[in-house]
């Protein structure tokens, strides 16, 4: 996948000055949950689990298990577990974890995982539960296999080395007869070298084609709405900066980070996509 990649594999990530060609480790993450630069944190429901929620169950009635990466402390598996289906997340970052429970005011247990570095937390119900570990340290063996997985840009924060990996560890945990919901971000990969990585319907295509049926459903322009919230955050910045007796010639200190980046691309897409497996 070498279009994705930045073609300079010395440049810095231009975004946070973390590691290099946009690769992040999980001590990476860790640093900007903690920092408060998580641009990934979304507090609803995806509009597109309830645009296709017909399609999604359809001509499935019974209780369905879930399964959704990096899932931080997404509304999303609260809204699956409420609809009576079985939800597992994993979540390197505990705290984020503990969040997504006490936020809702749900009560939860959190146990270590034998053999393993990181904690098993769940609901009292047991419809959620959410792995506090490394992703990789999962597998088939210990989660067993989903009828849907949601990989909502999950996939654009992978290392692009990792890609493969990811893919093969995700589809290694897909029933025979299941679902994979994917949600990509897509934009001009020239302004900004990521993580998230643009990930376009041809790169979907190319990476999970061979296994998969891949089904572009949808796409969601939200160039506009960033650049108009980028220039509300800059007004909140002069605004600051007259109010501290600056001088006009004190420059904004502008965050690094994924949202104030990626408005120089001349376009920013979420897509929606259906995997299967091909028979």
């Amino acid at each position: 996948m070498s279009s994705i990649t930045p073609e300079n594999p010395n440049t810095q990530n231009a975004a946070d000055g973390l590691g290099s060609r946009g690769i992040h480790t999980n001590e990476d993450w860790m640093k900007r949950w903690e920092e408060g630069t998580s641009d990934w944190v979304v507090t609803s429901v995806d509009p597109m689990l309830l645009k296709y929620e017909g399609k999604i169950f359809e001509g499935r009635t019974q209780q369905l298990r879930v399964f959704v990466p990096l899932c931080g402390k997404t509304p999303d598996m609260k809204w699956f577990a409420d609809k009576g289906h079985e939800v597992v997340g994993v979540e390197l970052y505990a705290t984020a974890v503990e969040k997504f429970f006490s936020e809702r005011g749900m009560q939860y247990s959190s146990a270590d995982l034998p053999n393993l570095d990181g904690k098993l937390y769940q609901s009292e119900d047991g419809m959620i539960k959410i792995y506090s570990c490394d992703l990789y340290l999962l597998s088939k063996d210990l989660l067993g296999q989903f009828d849907i997985i949601w990989d909502s840009r999950s996939l654009v924060a992978i290392n692009v080395a990792d890609h493969t990996k990811y893919r093969d560890l995700l589809l290694s945990l897909l029933k025979p007869d299941g679902l994979y919901l994917l949600s990509t971000l897509d934009y001009d990969g020239s302004v900004f070298i990521g993580p998230p990585h643009p990930f376009s319907v041809e790169h979907v295509q190319e990476l999970y084609g061979d296994l998969c049926n891949v089904s572009y459903l949808d796409k969601t322009e939200t160039i506009q709405q960033r650049r108009e919230k980028y220039k509300a955050k800059l007004a909140e910045m002069e605004a600051a900066r007259q109010e501290n007796g600056l001088s006009a010639d004190t420059p904004l200190e502008i965050p690094k980070t994924s949202f104030y980046e990626l408005v120089k691309s001349d376009y920013v897409n979420f897509l929606f996509f259906f995997l299967t497996w091909k028979l």
